[in-house]
């Protein structure tokens, strides 16, 4: 064999061991990938339970009185508007 086919059979086994250290790279960074995909929502959950809980007190709370302030105020402004409805409609 010749020098130069040396060389090409030795760039040609470079070339192949590169492309396999560079599959197993990306192969590694994958794994790595889907791990933390599974692990996020482990990791998160109980902020979103408690986040939640919190939620529905606020509304638990905070709801009775809001339609107790919608009957209030709802019904005269409701009253009123189909008063000015039907002048509108005698006119």
């Amino acid at each position: 064999m010749s020098e130069t086919d040396l060389q090409k059979n030795h760039a040609v086994r470079e070339i192949i061991r590169a492309r396999g250290e560079l599959s197993a790279d990306i192969q590694q960074l994958g794994d790595k990938l889907r791990r933390t995909q599974r692990q996020a929502p482990r990791d998160h959950a109980p902020k979103l339970v408690a986040g939640a809980a919190v939620a529905g007190i606020l509304a638990g709370f905070a709801a009775p009185e809001v339609l107790k302030k919608a009957l209030k105020w709802g019904g005269p402004i409701a009253l009123a508007a189909v008063a000015v409805k039907l002048r509108k409609q005698q006119a």
